[in-house]
Parts: structure tokens; C-alpha cells; sequence
């Protein structure tokens, strides 16, 4: 017990909260708990931040995830829309972070949320499979990897966040698993 006591004592000199006043350091509480909520449900990894705070003004906020294994575009559009209303859920309910965005409340066409599509190597797919996936401003964009020249996209496909929803409630009607994208 003495040394539990010790432990605690110890940790408690170097941790401290997040300042409230600090908007960076409560977008990084906020990105954190969301990227959490990503990995512990689906087949993500963070592998970065997206911060736009001119002047502390916060405009955008978003996180870059990869993929654990080959995803559809069916299962990746899934996943932007649940990893962006998490993200615009924990923005919203964090009181101290409101006075410092500049459109209240958040919405989809101020989060951004990209998923590098990987294979269980690490390897990028080439088209006509989805290399990459984003929500940014409220559109969806799809794109594929031109195998002959593997630093330019060959397609692009872009959907409305509005008409992303409509065809995830399309494909859940139709008995799609895209519960089987949960851990």
C-alpha cells in the first residue's frame, strides 16, 4: 500500500490537466479521445493531426487514420461518417473548447477525417480499389492509385456528406455487415 501511495505521489508532479485556456492543448484532448474511440471499435490507426487555429481561432480540426486491412469503398465511407460524428460529438459537448471555435456548433463541413487504405502489409491498393479516403467540408472523396504511376491518383469520386448518409441507411436496409468493420 506504501508503495501505491509512493507511485500516485510521484505521478501526480508530472501530470497535470489541460489547460482550458490553451485551445491547442484541448484539440489535442479532443483528437485523442477521438482517435481512441476509432481503435478501440474499428480496423484504424491515428497516424496524424489536423489543427487549422489562426490566432487560436479554431476553423478545422481533424485526425489521418490507416487501415489495418483492404477496405471497400462501402466500408470506408462508413467509417469517415462514424469517425466524423465522434469527432464533431466530443468538439460540441467540450464546453471550454466553444469560445474559441468560430462557427457554433461544429459541424461535418469543419471536421476533416482521412483513412490511408492500406493491406495487412502496409501496402497502398492500385484502382480500381480506394488508396484514400476523406471528409473535408462536408464532401466525401474517394481516390484510386494509378499503378503505372504511383505518385498521381487516376480517379477521383466525391459524394455529399447528405448523400453519403443516405446510401450507408441504403446499405444497412439491404442487411450490408458493415458491422463487421467493429472489433
Amino acid at each position: 500500500m506504501t508503495l501505491l501511495s509512493i507511485f500516485f505521489a510521484f505521478f501526480s508532479l508530472f501530470s497535470r490537466g489541460v489547460d482550458q485556456n490553451d485551445p491547442e492543448e484541448i484539440a489535442g484532448e479532443i483528437l485523442e479521445q477521438t482517435a481512441v474511440f476509432a481503435h478501440k471499435r474499428y480496423p484504424l490507426n491515428a497516424c496524424g493531426t489536423i489543427m487549422m487555429m489562426p490566432r487560436g481561432n479554431v476553423n478545422e480540426i481533424g485526425l489521418c487514420f490507416q487501415t489495418k486491412t483492404l477496405l471497400t469503398k462501402n466500408q470506408l465511407r462508413f467509417l469517415l461518417i462514424q469517425c466524423g460524428e465522434e469527432l464533431i460529438r466530443q468538439i460540441n459537448s467540450n464546453q471550454p473548447f466553444q469560445k474559441f471555435l468560430n462557427k457554433r456548433p461544429f459541424t461535418m463541413k469543419e471536421a476533416r477525417i482521412i483513412i490511408y487504405n492500406k493491406d495487412k502489409n502496409g501496402d497502398q491498393p492500385f484502382d480500381p480499389l480506394i488508396t484514400n479516403a476523406e471528409i473535408s467540408g462536408g464532401v466525401l472523396t474517394y481516390l484510386t492509385q494509378d499503378p503505372k504511376k504511383k505518385s498521381t491518383y487516376k480517379n477521383e469520386f466525391e459524394e455529399s456528406y447528405e448523400e453519403a448518409l443516405e446510401i450507408i441507411q441504403q446499405n444497412q436496409i439491404k442487411n450490408m455487415p458493415l458491422n463487421s468493420l467493429k472489433k
